[in-house]
């Protein structure tokens, strides 16, 4: 008889446990989005073909309201994030150097890092062209414009072994405010802004990748330099600057993480660690732990996960290929953080990362995977709306927009709930039968 009411008492648990799932409906790179976190429940609502290889493919898609700005060919393209439609166009001097960086919005304008050292500003909502900026040595614009109090910073790049330009532009009339030449040049060396001074990189100016190079401070408006930090390898990423314990970091192609602080404008408490392989990630840091992306022999590539303190390694998630850009990391799901990340080999999906407190073995699974005819190699950040919409492109030349389907991401829930809670009540018999 006390067993019947055993049986009796887990049945109705289990019945209102069940019963209370299907009344639940269900800046470094973080966000705190609802992005999809299942491939069953991410939905393409959108995949628009703006070029065919990497040759002419559109620029990575940067979030400006409720539209994309894209550069493709001598268009900026302003895409509804609904459709995919083309909303409107403007036509640039030049095209996006191999479409590799994605344009700047800021302040209802869009900044536009263009071939042959050429920087272009946009009123997006009229698509008016306000300035044009060329310099004088010219190069591919393969850094990302940083706005920051009314100036934007970029860098150029002319070969291995050759001078290019950093330059600090007002961002209203693209007067040149201040420019420094350095050897080596700049490639995918986006600044970050410390206080009253920026920090960047520069390639080591050797064919080679593991050179000696530096990182720099300038005083931001003066362009006076404050500072110099020999570093190992071509710095073809961006600086970033973690606003939970206030370090910078910065990868090289060397196979080096750098961690410090600016100290009224030099360097100070300088941190470094190999990383086995080359990087041009820029870092994401969230609740003490960094992620960034390796080269190696494995697979091509892996998501390092490291303690964003002491540098030191937690564990390493194999990925498909070799991550090439800043992922995308999303604080939306508690205690649980889900990082994004594309990979620069074929199919050219996305690969997502889960991750906690304590965890040390890595949980990482392909998202989406393009269609046939959509496939490509993929060196794209990823970007989430409000809404969670994850949007990116690769070199076949389409953009995605990827939608969180709240549909079946009930149900899924609901599902997962229902057979743990299944599987509970079955080990409770167990014990109960024995």
């Amino acid at each position: 008889m006390k067993t019947m009411k055993k049986l009796i008492c887990l049945f109705l648990s289990m019945t209102l446990l069940i019963g209370g799932v299907l009344a639940v409906r269900a800046q470094n790179g973080v966000v705190s989005a609802p992005t999809p976190i299942t491939a069953l429940t991410t939905h393409c609502r959108w995949a628009v073909r703006c070029g065919s290889s990497y040759r002419n493919a559109p620029s990575i898609p940067t979030l400006a309201g409720d539209f994309l700005a894209v550069m493709s060919g001598k268009n900026l393209l302003k895409l509804d994030t609904k459709t995919g439609g083309i909303v409107q166009t403007a036509a640039m001097s030049e095209t996006p150097s191999f479409s590799t960086v994605a344009p700047t919005y800021e302040n209802g304008i869009v900044y536009c890092p263009l071939d042959d050292g050429t920087v272009e500003a946009f009123d997006f909502s009229s698509m008016e062209k306000l300035w044009s900026y060329h310099d004088e040595r010219g190069g591919q614009s393969l850094t990302t414009v940083v706005y920051d109090d009314g100036c934007v910073y970029t860098g150029f790049w002319n070969n291995d072994d050759e001078p290019a330009a950093f330059v600090c532009l007002d961002a209203s009339t693209g007067e040149l405010l201040w420019r420094t030449e350095q050897i080596g040049g700049f490639y995918w060396a986006s600044c970050a802004v410390d206080g009253d001074f920026v920090v960047f990189g520069r390639d080591d100016g050797t064919v080679f990748d593991d050179g000696d190079s530096e990182l720099f401070a300038f005083d931001k408006k003066t362009g006076e330099i404050a500072d110099r930090l020999p570093v190992i390898g071509d710095v073809r990423s961006a600086v970033v600057k973690s606003e939970e314990n206030g370090r910078l970091y910065v990868v090289t192609k060397g196979g080096f993480l750098y961690s410090f602080v600016l100290s009224d404008g030099e360097f100070a408490d300088v941190r470094s660690v190999s990383l086995g392989g080359a990087s041009t990630c820029a870092p994401v840091i969230c609740r003490n732990r960094l992620y960034v992306g390796v080269q190696d022999t494995v697979t091509g590539g892996h998501i390092l996960v490291a303690d964003a303190d002491s540098l030191a390694e937690i564990y390493r998630a194999q990925t498909p290929g070799y991550p090439q850009n800043q992922a995308l990391l999303t604080t939306a799901y508690g205690d649980t953080v889900y990082l994004y990340s594309t990979y620069n080999a074929n199919p050219g999906g996305i690969v997502m990362l889960s991750d906690r407190a304590g965890q040390t073995e890595p949980h990482v699974k392909e998202l989406f995977v393009p269609e046939s005819g959509q496939t490509a190699f993929c060196i794209s950040t990823v970007s989430a709306d409000a809404d969670g919409t994850l949007y990116y492109k690769n070199d076949s030349g389409v953009i995605f927009a990827l939608e969180n389907d709240h549909s079946l991401h009930t149900i899924v829930a609901f599902l997962r709930q229902f057979f743990e809670k299944l599987l509970t009540m079955i080990r409770s018999l167990r014990t109960i039968a024995s």
